[in-house]
């Protein structure tokens, strides 16, 4: 069945949180209650999706069935967290879903997941590959610009200078 948002928005808190123990408390108790931990992700997913909507939706109402009191609740896990990382999250989950739909020991897999995603080591820019691009470019053109210092092992110290202005 259906579990209830208070549930499932407490996972997503515990998620944000980083509480593992958290996490393992409600995994126990999901699977103690014979929760399909495919559809646990599922609902979890809409949790994370309904964020993303709230953060960069103009009119997000249009788009959320949640009464006041719910759009407040999702506020709160707003305020803990940006677009990047929630973004991050529905793709790890979505990989973590694929898990488990062939995995012997679910309840492992899932718990594994879980605590990962609580682990997480990701950073804003992880999911802006462009923009890491962008920066690395800025670097090698700052250092074109400037000249590049080259040392080699047992060879003197040259200088390779500045690429000359182009002229038109």
């Amino acid at each position: 069945g259906s579990l209830d948002k208070d549930t499932l928005e407490s996972f997503a808190r515990a998620l944000l949180e980083s509480n593992g123990q958290d996490v393992l408390r409600m995994t126990h108790q999901l699977f103690t209650d014979g929760r399909d931990p495919s559809n646990f992700i599922g609902e979890l997913m809409n949790v994370f999706r309904n964020m993303l909507v709230l953060l960069t939706v103009n009119n997000p109402g249009d788009f959320l069935y949640e009464d006041e009191a719910g759009m407040n609740r999702l506020k709160e896990l707003c305020d803990m967290t940006h677009v990047g990382e929630i973004s991050l999250f529905i793709q790890a989950l979505s990989r973590l879903d694929n898990s488990i739909k062939w995995a012997v020991q679910r309840k492992i897999v899932f718990e594994a997941g879980m605590l990962t995603l609580c682990d997480r080591k990701w950073s804003e820019e992880d999911g802006d590959f462009s923009g890491r691009l962008a920066s690395l470019e800025e670097r090698v053109s700052d250092l074109a610009a400037k000249g590049i210092r080259v040392t080699l092992k047992n060879a003197p110290v040259s200088t390779i200078a500045p690429a000359a202005a182009e002229v038109s």
